[in-house]
C-alpha cells in the first residue's frame, strides 16, 4: 500500500485539518465507550476524535501510515495523552490489546481490494481483547450524494493559521471528484 500525497505531506494535513469536522458521526463515536477504554483509532489521521477521546479518560492509541496527518496531531493541544504510531492498518504490531477499535469517515474506503480489506481487518482483531468492537463507517455510493455537488454548494474558505486562507472545492467530472492539490502555500486549486 501506498500513501496518498495529500495525506503525507504536512502542509496539506493542515489543510485537511483546517476544513474537516466531525458532525454527528463524531458525536456517535464519542458516545461509543460508556466506561474508561483502550481504543485503537485506525487511520487517525490529524486526531480529530483521537485526543477528545484521550480527553475523556480513555487510553487511546492512534495508527496512521501518514507522517503529514501524524506531525500535525502531534502538535495538538492534549496529543500527549495519545500514542501515535506510524503504521500501515494492514501491518501494524502492539503489544497491547483494545476494547475498541475505530475507523471513522472514509478509512474503510482506503483500501485497494479485498486482500488489503481483509488483512486490515484481521490485523485489527487481532489486536481486540475477547468480546471487544470494532465499529467504522462506509459510505453507500447507490444515495449518489455526488449529483448535489455544485460550486455554490461545495465552495468553502478558511482562515488556515499561519497560512493565507484556504479555499476548498469538490469538482466533478463524470460523477467522480477530481484530484485537487495545493499551490500558492496553502490555497488548494483544482484541475479542471
Amino acid at each position: 500500500m501506498i500513501v496518498d500525497d495529500q495525506f503525507a505531506r504536512e502542509d496539506m494535513a493542515i489543510f485537511y485539518d483546517s476544513f474537516n469536522r466531525h458532525g454527528e458521526d463524531g458525536a456517535f463515536y464519542l458516545s461509543l465507550p460508556k466506561a474508561p477504554a483502550r481504543i485503537l483509532d485506525v487511520g487517525c489521521g490529524t486526531g480529530l476524535l483521537t485526543i477528545p477521546l484521550a480527553e475523556r479518560g480513555h487510553l487511546v492509541t492512534g495508527v496512521d501510515p501518514a507522517e503529514g496527518m501524524l506531525s500535525m496531531a502531534r502538535r495538538k493541544p492534549s496529543a500527549d495523552r495519545v500514542r501515535w504510531v506510524k503504521a500501515f492498518a494492514t501491518d501494524f504490531e502492539l503489544a497491547e490489546r483494545f476494547d475498541l477499535a475505530i475507523m471513522t469517515a472514509h478509512v474503510f474506503q482506503v483500501f485497494p481490494d479485498n486482500a488489503a480489506t481483509l488483512a486490515a481487518l484481521g490485523n485489527i482483531r487481532k489486536h481486540l481483547v475477547p468480546g471487544g468492537r470494532l465499529v467504522f463507517e462506509s459510505r453507500n455510493p447507490a444515495v449518489l450524494d455526488w449529483k448535489n455537488w455544485t460550486r455554490a454548494l461545495t465552495t468553502e474558505t478558511r482562515d488556515i493559521p499561519g497560512h493565507r486562507a484556504g479555499r476548498s472545492f469538490l469538482p466533478m467530472a463524470r460523477g467522480r471528484r477530481r484530484s485537487c492539490d495545493l499551490r500558492c502555500g496553502l490555497h488548494a486549486s483544482c484541475d479542471r
